[in-house]
């Protein structure tokens, strides 16, 4: 499976979904005139940060667009340096058009901190995914109780405003002799679409944060939280990380998450998998993505009793 595909790869693998998908429901607790506060607990990670969530619960969005652009967003912009600074950011794929996604800088700024666009995309979809809550709604982003950004997911050109904003999305060749190796588990368990959309996007949160060039140095494990039913694990019992060049870095993991999606799809089913970074058909690791929670048992099985679609 070649590394570069296209942006519009992992929308095309849902068009089934989402044409079967059942029209989204909106909550009846999301009032436009209410103030919600992220209630994922990993928040606690982040002391200087806070997000407020204004729903519009008349206007629903398609809850698997919102999820799709939603990591769409995240891969592009866990890519990048997560110290540097951005224009105004636009997230729309053609091939996907139900759900906009806009960064905007709270003016007179006129850009935005990579890693704060992260954090205020992953919380405000988290906490609407978590609800069940798919409408059209802004993100209040605050540093410090200083409101520094507004992220806003609509719908086709109903909520966006900023009409010069610059489109982000695009990958700079990382290599095709990368090549990711997904295979679902021997006894691999259904895990829900959303918890594996979330789970996947709180590990590209937790890893654009260490810098996408640097090296994965040793065991690590990614927790969404406890409303949600998965975790990643990369584990260093069985095949360890590699110690020599090439090494595992964070943006092959990183663009590896939205892969992970894309096989899911492909194959019409989201459940455990196996995951086994390559460069050169050269091992650099390895990685889980299960149901529940951290599971010591579950490392051993990542190279025996795998099955390969």
């Amino acid at each position: 499976m070649a590394f570069l595909k296209s942006f519009t790869l992992l929308s095309a693998a849902a068009l089934t979904y989402l044409s079967n998908a059942a029209p989204a429901v909106p909550s009846k607790d999301g009032i436009d005139a209410t103030l919600q506060q992220a209630s994922n607990s990993s928040l606690a990670n982040h002391p200087h940060f806070d997000i407020r969530i204004h729903p519009r619960a008349n206007i629903p969005i398609n809850s698997l667009s919102m999820l799709v652009n939603g990591l769409d967003a995240l891969t592009a912009i866990g890519l990048t340096d997560h110290r540097t600074r951005s224009p105004p950011m636009h997230f729309h794929s053609p091939s996907n058009p139900h759900v906009i996604i806009d960064v905007n800088p709270k003016r007179p700024a006129t850009t935005i901190l990579n890693e704060l666009a992260t954090l205020c995309i992953y919380y405000g979809i988290a906490d609407m995914a978590g609800r069940r809550q798919y409408t059209e709604a802004v993100f209040d982003c605050l540093w410090n109780n200083v409101y520094v950004a507004e992220v806003i997911i609509s719908n086709h050109g109903s909520l966006a405003t900023a009409s010069n904003t610059t489109t982000t999305g695009s990958l700079e060749a990382l290599g095709d002799q990368f090549q990711p190796h997904f295979f679902y588990l021997a006894t691999a368990k259904n895990i829900d679409l959303a918890t594996a959309f979330v789970t996947a996007m709180n590990a590209i949160r937790t890893f654009s944060s260490r810098g996408s060039t640097e090296v994965v140095a040793g065991y690590i494990y990614t927790d969404p939280g406890p409303q949600w039913d998965a975790s990643m694990l990369f584990p260093e019992t069985g095949r360890p990380l590699r110690r020599r060049p090439p090494y595992l870095e964070y943006r092959y993991v990183i663009f590896s998450m939205r892969l992970a999606l894309i096989y899911m799809f492909e194959h019409r089913r989201i459940a455990e998998l196996g995951i086994t970074f390559r460069i050169d058909d050269v091992y650099l690791g390895s990685a889980l993505l299960i149901k529940g929670k951290r599971d010591q048992n579950a490392i051993g099985t990542l190279d025996a009793s795998a099955t390969t679609a």
